[in-house]
């Protein structure tokens, strides 16, 4: 094990370990270790997570059918959460009524769970955009049952087929995904 300027415990690739990464890349930037005494869901988390998710979420959803949408990238999430978590760090008191909001630094399993949340909301689901071409261009309204159910019933369809694939795509770990570990880094 090593560690780098923040702290953070590295560990090199030449570990035997069975989840590390076999990519020098991916093994020498994430742990597959967790400290457990990093807290990641506090109040900060939860309020930078909500106010970030419902902000991206907003404006993705207002511009999605526009001529030309506007992309939040993820790095400007990630970024906004660092900021944003480090000032509420600062800021924030210790206890309100006796309830801890401010546990003390900002950690990088708060920043995680902050940046998943906010990801989750930014992107709609094409079921939508199937309901939007049928209304428009064929004059096929749809009723507000039959696009909850229609959504509903594809969202599952394609958790079925995830929960089947994740054998081959998720759990071994020389499995390289470059644009998610761009937001890992």
């Amino acid at each position: 094990m090593m560690s780098n300027s923040t702290g953070l415990l590295l560990h090199n690739a030449k570990d035997d370990d069975d989840e590390q990464s076999p990519f020098e890349e991916v093994a020498a930037n994430i742990s597959n270790k967790d400290d457990p005494t990093i807290l990641c869901l506090t109040f900060r988390s939860v309020f930078i997570g909500i106010l970030l998710t419902c902000f991206d979420s907003v404006v993705f959803q207002f511009f999605a059918y526009r001529t030309s949408p506007l992309d939040i990238n993820i790095g400007l999430i990630i970024l906004l959460a660092y900021m944003m978590g480090e000032f509420m760090s600062k800021v924030l008191p210790e206890k309100i009524f006796n309830i801890t909001i401010n546990p003390g630094a900002f950690s990088i399993k708060e920043h995680a769970l902050i940046t998943i949340m906010a990801t989750s909301g930014t992107t709609t689901t094409f079921a939508i955009k199937a309901i939007t071409v049928q209304r428009i261009y064929y004059n096929y309204p749809v009723t507000h049952v039959n696009g909850i159910l229609f959504i509903l019933v594809m969202h599952l369809l394609a958790f079925s087929i995830a929960g089947i694939l994740k054998r081959y795509l998720v759990w071994p770990a020389s499995m390289i995904w470059p644009k998610t570990l761009m937001s890992c880094c």
